[in-house]
């Protein structure tokens, strides 16, 4: 019997289906018809997101589709008036499938065709190496470098130089390296870094996505300047360019370890390495490629952070943020915000630049237990002299007109408060 409710949400398709799909288990079977062509996958394929396809045949009105792990015992697992079907399946097995057409007198069963989903690595590491600047000697040692690290995870180096068409495309996958040269590309333009990403998703599915933009950095204001184009990264590109969510997002870059850049990548990535003020060239080593083989991606940016060179000249830290607490934290700027005064003396001995202080000195500095506690819960990690985390805090006269654009300041009233002392 069925529960009048359920029938009510049955779509006119799913009811014509559902009608025929009973009329047709009233009538013979023949196997292993040739009429129906399986089309794919057929062999090896790499994303357990399957489309099962066959050639269509406007003689039947029905398929039935049926796959297992066992050719002798296969499974209905869905049928449907159209020549495909989407199924997920489990990463490292191998499958069997058929398909049935109905033609409204006759069920007629395809062969039985195999395919293998290949086992994902856990991780592909994605490089967005801009050299199109006067960084460029460096970006070739980094990628020379790169190329020779034995890795388990599979690397993706999207390369630029400071010369016309030398772009590059790198794909290494344990002994196996690939390189295509491209059209010269505009690092500063978020449609590379999305070419990037995609490409780099679909080449090398895997279980944990790590990016790295390696370039000049300007904080809040962008990243990986173009010298060709003279053109930069801003956060929203960023943002936007990263369509699917990434476990770990480094920046290679000066400048980029703080909470307007933070925010804003909130819902793009989970974890965040990046140095609050100046970061030396080579001081992040690519060497942290070597031993990515944990799948916790905490466990990966500590390691990356317990490698980091900090050098003791320098004031600032590299640090791992966990972007799931930036929200509360936030929330605590925006208490301190509305009930304490800013003193000058305290914002210029918390400062590290022009530009920016280290939030959580500054915090100490009025013992503002409430913020140091959400500091801490979203710093997990830092290498240096300081705790890493930075916020723009320049004198009122030099604040940016731009600053109240971005997505930190639309939710917090830091803006404000530097704005009008």
């Amino acid at each position: 019997m069925f529960d009048s409710k359920m029938i009510t949400k049955i779509t006119a398709t799913g009811l014509i289906i559902f009608m025929l799909s009973m009329q047709a288990l009233a009538f013979p079977i023949w196997e292993n018809n040739d009429s129906i062509a399986l089309l794919s996958p057929i062999g090896d394929i790499s994303n357990n997101d399957v489309f099962l396809i066959w050639k269509p045949d406007k003689n039947y009105i029905l398929y039935f589709v049926y796959i297992g792990e066992n050719e002798s015992n296969l499974k209905l697992v869905g049928i449907t008036i159209r020549p495909f079907f989407k199924i997920k399946l489990d990463d490292g097995k191998t499958y069997f499938w058929r398909v049935a057409g109905f033609d409204g007198r006759f069920i007629t069963m395809s062969k039985i065709k195999t395919f293998k989903v290949k086992e994902k690595n856990d991780w592909t590491v994605m490089i967005y190496l801009n050299g199109d600047n006067d960084l460029y000697e460096y970006a070739l040692s980094e990628i020379n470098k790169i190329k020779n690290i034995s890795s388990t995870a599979n690397i993706v180096v999207l390369f630029d130089g400071n010369k016309e068409n030398d772009t590059f495309l790198y794909c290494i996958k344990n002994s196996s390296k690939m390189v295509f040269k491209l059209n010269e590309m505009n690092m500063g333009e978020k449609s590379t870094l999305r070419y990037l990403i995609k490409y780099s998703m679909q080449l090398y599915p895997a279980r944990h996505y790590m990016l790295e933009i390696w370039g000049h950095g300007a904080g809040w204001m962008g990243v990986c300047f173009d010298k060709t184009d003279m053109d930069m990264l801003s956060l929203d590109e960023i943002k936007s360019a990263i369509e699917k969510k990434i476990d770990i997002v480094i920046f290679t870059a000066c400048y980029m370890g703080c909470i307007e850049v933070a925010y804003s990548l909130k819902n793009a990535a989970n974890y965040m390495i990046a140095c609050e003020g100046a970061l030396p060239i080579g001081s992040l080593s690519h060497d942290f490629l070597r031993g990515i083989n944990d799948s916790n991606a905490e466990n990966v940016g500590r390691k990356i952070i317990e490698n980091f060179n900090c050098s003791a000249s320098i004031s600032t830290s590299l640090a791992l943020w966990n972007l799931s607490k930036i929200n509360e934290l936030v929330g605590e700027i925006n208490n301190f915000a509305m009930h304490y005064n800013i003193s000058w003396e305290l914002r210029n001995a918390s400062a590290y630049s022009m530009q920016y202080v280290d939030l959580f000195e500054y915090a100490e500095l009025y013992n503002a237990t409430s913020l140091i506690n959400a500091i801490n819960e979203t710093i997990v990690a830092f290498s240096g002299k300081k705790v890493g985390i930075g916020i723009y805090f320049p004198l009122p006269q030099y604040v940016s007109k731009y600053y109240q654009n971005l997505d930190f300041c639309k939710i917090s009233i830091w803006d404000e408060l530097i704005r009008s002392n």
